[in-house]
């Protein structure tokens, strides 16, 4: 019986020991010391992490060794406790064994892996507080050798070419959820937080996704005289006006510069704008921002037109624009309030321009809508036009957890929803119209 009771505390107290282990090597394994000099007190702390790491890769090492000497003892409490006899004990031993062997090397390469990406980041300090035991313990028994092993290399092993070289690469929710981990900690700023997800969303945007459509663009026509331009200006508060051919939108020439236009002004104000015409250039509405701003600047332009497959104007995008993407919105002194795309009213619902792209709606609100990410839409109303064609003034749609209800529409097109955010259970009639939902209940 005794026999049987050390060899069951033997093999507990070997997995618990394993499980102390791997958590602390998770933490002390590929970690890099990073200091903003190189002085003692820095180089006190890289010997001591490094010996560190030696007593962790030399306690796995005799984890793996005693491993060998426990499975004999599991072998002893399986042939007292099985009622079915054993046919061979040495093939038994070699497969109990091999088990264990098996677990070690499992746990310790998925620990390996998780270490490289998220090691003092992700893992809070009151782990490594609770760990500090162990690492004491680990230290002061090899001590000796890990001593011997530090002097004997000058830089840390983490810190070496080899170790840099196998650390795996991270992907963007990866370092999102390290960036957020560290804002937790006080390791960094929201601000810091804020342009990394920036950063990350302005590489997945294309044209579309910022510029200014074609029904809200602004043009001058190429006979239009300085004096008049200048009238426009006034009334819109643009600084560049594209300048078209016969007043059409697709037939863009190139754009006029309010600087340009005011110093014309003072010499003659009669002549047209096309003596001021500036180049501009096109591209396709499907192009990558980042793509958009690196011709811009190789261009030396802040102002690209969008053209859809068939040739035609979709919208322009200026560089004012893209920098609001990574930066946010810079309200100018003559820009108007009544401008925003979303505004919150007191009763808790909101009003919400047509022109509101699905991206911004979600960002805004601080949701995921499933049902965006599959539509080829890029606006809250080109939206939902695909689901209710036929939508009039006050007729309302469901969609995810809100309730959209058109309040202006001019020639076909919703110029603002009056949107309200639902409980969750009422939002469960996903993008139902109202009308048909409660027609389906009567039924």
């Amino acid at each position: 019986m005794a026999e049987t009771i050390t060899a069951d505390a033997a093999c507990i107290l070997i997995f618990l020991f394993l499980e102390e282990l791997f958590n602390f090597w998770r933490q002390i394994l590929f970690y890099k010391i990073k200091f903003g000099e190189d002085d003692d007190q820095s180089t006190k702390l890289q010997k001591q992490e490094t010996r560190s790491y030696y007593s962790a890769v030399i306690s796995w090492i005799l984890s793996i060794i005693a491993a060998g000497y426990f499975s004999l003892e599991l072998i002893n409490t399986l042939e007292k406790h099985l009622i079915v006899p054993i046919v061979s004990q040495e093939w038994v031993q070699v497969l109990v064994y091999l088990l264990f062997l098996a677990i070690i090397i499992f746990a310790a390469s998925f620990l390996i892996s998780s270490s490289r990406k998220r090691f003092f980041i992700a893992t809070k300090n009151s782990e490594i507080n609770r760990l500090g035991w162990l690492l004491k313990f680990a230290d002061i028994l090899f001590s000796p050798i890990t001593s011997f092993l530090v002097k004997f290399q000058e830089k840390p092993v983490e810190n070496s070419d080899e170790a840099d070289e196998k650390i795996d690469f991270v992907n963007e929710d990866e370092i999102i959820t390290l960036t957020e981990e560290a804002v937790k900690q006080g390791a960094l700023d929201d601000f810091d937080l804020i342009y990394m997800k920036r950063a990350f969303e302005f590489n997945d945007k294309v044209a579309t996704d910022i510029m200014v459509d074609r029904t809200s663009l602004e043009v001058i026509d190429i006979t239009t005289t300085v004096k008049e331009a200048l009238i426009v200006y006034l009334n819109e508060g643009y600084s560049r006006y594209p300048v078209v051919a016969d007043n059409d939108k697709d037939k863009i020439l190139g754009y006029v510069y309010i600087y340009d236009l005011i110093r014309q002004s003072q010499v003659d104000a009669s002549i047209t704008v096309s003596r001021l015409l500036r180049s501009i250039i096109t591209m396709p509405e499907t192009t990558p921002v980042h793509n958009l701003l690196q011709e811009m600047i190789s261009k030396h332009t802040p102002i690209v037109i969008a053209v859809d497959e068939y040739g035609g104007t979709s919208g322009i995008i200026t560089d004012k624009d893209i920098y609001e993407e990574l930066f946010g919105s810079v309200r100018d002194e003559i820009d108007d309030v009544s401008d925003e795309y979303i505004q919150e009213n007191p009763d808790q619902t909101f009003a919400v321009s047509g022109k509101t792209t699905l991206y911004d709606f979600e960002r805004y609100f601080k949701v995921e809508i499933e049902s965006f990410e599959e539509s080829e839409s890029t606006t809250i109303a080109g939206y939902i036009s695909e689901l209710n064609p036929e939508m009039k003034v006050n007729d309302s749609i469901i969609i995810d957890q809100f309730n959209f209800t058109a309040q202006k529409i001019r020639r076909g097109f919703i110029t603002w929803f009056l949107v309200k955010e639902l409980p969750k259970k009422e939002s469960d009639l996903n993008q139902i119209p109202i009308d048909q939902a409660e027609d389906d209940h009567g039924k």
